[in-house]
C-alpha cells in the first residue's frame, strides 16, 4: 500500500530503523515520535548522538531542528530531528504516566526518559526545503485529526502502513483499493498532504 510521495506518521510504539528503511526505499517518507531508547542516532562522523545536550537549551515553546543520522541495512540514512519544549505542567503530566505505566515504581524510568518528557521529539525524513520543523510537528500533531477519521489497523511490513477499514470485512480487492483511495483523497485534501498512514 506505500506509493511515492506517501507521507507516513508513526507513534513512539513503532520505531523501527528497518520498517522505516523500507518506507523510505518505497519513495515514502516518514514523520515518527522518536523513542531514545528504541531508535538510535547517529553524529555527521557516525558516533552515537545523544539529542539532550542540544535539546536542554530550549525554552517554552521554541522549536528546534538538526541533522541526524541512523543506521540501517549496512547504510547510514540522514533524517532530522524536530523538537518542542513542552510546559513544565506537560512534561509533569508525561512523567506522571510514566509512572503510572510501571506501576509506581519510578525509580525504574531511566534518568534520560524522565528528561525526554520535556519534550515532544520527531524523526523527520522529509527534506528541509519541502517541509521546516515547525510544519513537521503539526503534522505529527494532526496524526488525531486522521486517526479520529479513520479506523486503521497494522499491516505490511511491521510499521504502521495504511489499511482502511478491517480488511476482513471488504468483499475484495477491488473495493479495499476503492476505499483506501478515497481515505487518501479526504486526508490530502483536509491536511494539504498526502498523508498515508497513522499508529496511535
Amino acid at each position: 500500500p506505500v506509493e511515492r510521495g506517501d507521507l507516513v506518521l508513526v507513534d513512539r510504539g513503532y520505531n523501527d530503523r528497518k520498517a522505516v528503511g523500507r518506507l523510505l526505499d518505497a519513495g515514502a517518507d516518514v514523520i515518527m515520535r522518536y523513542h531514545s531508547s528504541a531508535f538510535p542516532l547517529l553524529d555527521a562522523e557516525g558516533k552515537a548522538f545523544d539529542p539532550l545536550a542540544v535539546l536542554r537549551p530550549l525554552k517554552v515553546g521554541q522549536i528546534t531542528e538538526f541533522p541526524v543520522w541512523f543506521a540501517c541495512g549496512g547504510r547510514r540514512i540522514k533524517a532530522r530531528l524536530c523538537a518542542l519544549r513542552k510546559s513544565e505542567d506537560q512534561a509533569e503530566r508525561t512523567r506522571r504516566k510514566l509512572k503510572k505505566r510501571l506501576n509506581g515504581r519510578f525509580e525504574r524510568v531511566a534518568p534520560a526518559t524522565l528528561e525526554f518528557a520535556n519534550f515532544i521529539v520527531v524523526v523527520c525524513t522529509v527534506a528541509a526545503e519541502q517541509m521546516d520543523g515547525r510544519t513537521a510537528m503539526e503534522f505529527y500533531r494532526a496524526r488525531w485529526q486522521v486517526a479520529g477519521g479513520f479506523k486503521r489497523h497494522l499491516v505490511g511490513i511491521g510499521l504502521a502502513v495504511a489499511a482502511f477499514g478491517q480488511h476482513t470485512g471488504i468483499a475484495n480487492d477491488r473495493a479495499r483499493r476503492r476505499e483506501e483511495a478515497v481515505e487518501r483523497g479526504a486526508i490530502s485534501k483536509s491536511l494539504g498532504h498526502n498523508v498515508l498512514a497513522t499508529a496511535t
